[in-house]
């Protein structure tokens, strides 16, 4: 995994250079105002992360032949910069006060100026001027019109699963096929598809239909982790608060399957834990005990690990594009993303 390594640190280099540039810009155009929402965009740019998004791009670039890695580094970053504003927005949809082990930005801004809605009024406002210096940076890379359409194109898919995601918190009858529908709009379209498909546009190459299947996969993976690590992962290591999802009463797979498998008192039990405001530690605990009596991890990993498996065979159709030792770092990547919940 050296690869997605050297490829952070490319991408962290040079979002350094766009920040000064950005803040120096913004605060002789925007004076104070326009310093604090650059300072609080580039504060969750820069704030941490994995940088896996850039990485795949520069990754797929390269394996379908592309040369210029000047133009690959540009528009990873520009990627970056949209998840970064992403994030921000996310952050306050689901109501979460820790992100990368840090206040989140609508938090912060909250306590700083004494005021919830002005706090996140101005975090919101800093996540739109975040996207649109990310569309500075990907239009004046020079990168053709298609590829834009097909970001854009991600982006309102992203939304659209969302929007979703969200309304789903508002039901009682939302099924496994609901959550891994948002899983596929958002996941795996946004984090898998959209950077293994622009790098295989940027070297000039044609996506294959069989991008759609493997990113799919790979990311009802990622995504079921991930829910996996947002109940019981160590909030140093996640750098969010395990709190979140039953705070917001998510509807995941763990959720679902608990209130499917739960019964008599232990399920009225978890009804009223999970979506409860105010949950105390205490609480929470007793949430993540009923969820291991029900089964529901169990059944998790078993779901990660079958959709890792269909990624891997996903990926040897890809073997007519990207070379074997290609094939294999991906297939290696996949292996990463189930063992972040073991």
């Amino acid at each position: 995994m050296r690869v997605f390594v050297s490829y952070k640190k490319l991408i962290n280099s040079r979002l350094e250079k766009i920040t000064k540039d950005i803040v120096s810009e913004s605060s002789e155009h925007g004076g104070s105002n326009g310093r604090l929402l650059a300072e609080e965009f580039t504060a969750q740019l820069n704030g941490g992360g994995k940088r896996l998004r850039g990485a795949l791009l520069m990754f797929s670039y390269e394996a379908s032949g592309g040369r210029d890695s000047e133009l690959a580094l540009q528009v990873a970053c520009a990627i970056e910069m949209m998840h970064a504003y992403i994030l921000m927005v996310d952050d306050i949809q689901d109501r979460s006060a820790v992100r990368h082990g840090q206040a989140t930005s609508h938090v912060r801004l909250s306590k700083e100026l004494g005021d919830e809605y002005i706090g996140m009024s101005i975090a919101i406002n800093a996540a739109l001027y975040g996207m649109h210096q990310a569309e500075k940076l990907l239009t004046s890379s020079g990168v053709s019109q298609n590829i834009i359409e097909y970001i854009n194109d991600t982006m309102i898919t992203t939304a659209y699963g969302q929007t979703a995601d969200v309304l789903n918190d508002t039901r009682g009858d939302v099924s496994y096929n609901d959550v891994l529908a948002v899983a596929d709009a958002k996941t795996a379209r946004y984090s898998f598809e959209n950077p293994l498909a622009v790098g295989i546009l940027l070297a000039g190459k044609e996506v294959p239909g069989a991008i759609k299947g493997l990113a799919r996969h790979i990311g009802r993976a990622f995504q079921t982790t991930d829910d996996m690590l947002g109940m019981f992962g160590d909030e140093q290591v996640t750098g969010k608060s395990p709190l979140d999802d039953i705070r917001e009463g998510k509807r995941t797979l763990l959720s679902i399957y608990a209130l499917e498998n739960l019964v008599g008192q232990k399920k009225l039990e978890f009804k009223e834990l999970l979506g409860k405001k105010d949950i105390t530690e205490k609480e929470f605990k007793k949430a993540q005990v009923l969820v291991k009596k029900s089964g529901a991890v169990e059944f998790v990993k078993n779901a990660a690990n079958k959709e890792a498996e269909a990624a891997k065979k996903a990926l040897k159709k890809m073997d007519t594009l990207w070379s074997g030792e290609a094939v294999a770092t991906l297939s290696d990547l996949v292996d990463s993303i189930i063992v972040r919940s073991k």
